[in-house]
């Protein structure tokens, strides 16, 4: 009679041993999801700045750039008009005709520089989509990570007194 009571507690021993290494395993795994899930965002979130910040040098780039053509359409301009003034008044030419060859010099450049200015904010607005495709992909890499779920202790103890009671059961069929 002594021997099945004993195989009972151990029984009831070992199932508890059993539900709390469970749990503790699933709590393990938890932790480690949760741990994973911290360093997943904060690489896409280090992803998406690095991005930005290159965005916003080329965005840089690209203005420092429009200036220099600017610049060089306006000296380019400024020289036309200058030889085509010292023409006219090296061959004796003035008036409408001169004045309308300067103002059409101005214009052409006026056109350049406005085109120029077009292509930067074109630039500008891509590189801008560029971002916000860079903050996009880092949320769905933030978003693809499994949400962990915890584990639940009343589960566990649930588990523990199944046991207890298969041990009970088996011991009362035992004794019978």
């Amino acid at each position: 009679m002594c021997a099945p009571m004993l195989l009972t507690a151990l029984s009831m021993a070992v199932g508890a041993v059993q539900g709390i290494m469970q749990y503790s395993a699933q709590k393990q795994q938890y932790d480690a999801q949760v741990e994973r899930n911290k360093e997943n965002a904060a690489n896409a979130r280090t992803a998406a700045i690095n991005k930005w910040e290159s965005i916003n040098t080329r965005a840089g780039q690209e203005g420092i750039a429009a200036n220099q053509k600017k610049m060089a359409a306006n000296k380019e301009t400024a020289q036309a008009v200058a030889t085509g003034q010292v023409a006219a008044d090296e061959g004796g030419v003035s008036g409408i005709s001169v004045n309308s060859l300067v103002r059409g010099l101005y214009g052409k450049g006026a056109d350049h520089n406005n085109a120029v200015d077009a292509n930067l904010a074109m630039n500008r607005s891509y590189l801008e989509g560029e971002g916000d495709v860079a903050q996009a992909n880092a949320q769905n890499q933030i978003n693809s990570m499994p949400i962990p779920e915890k584990p639940n202790f009343a589960a566990a103890l649930v588990g523990i007194f199944g046991s207890g009671i298969s041990a009970m059961q088996s011991y009362n069929q035992q004794v019978a």
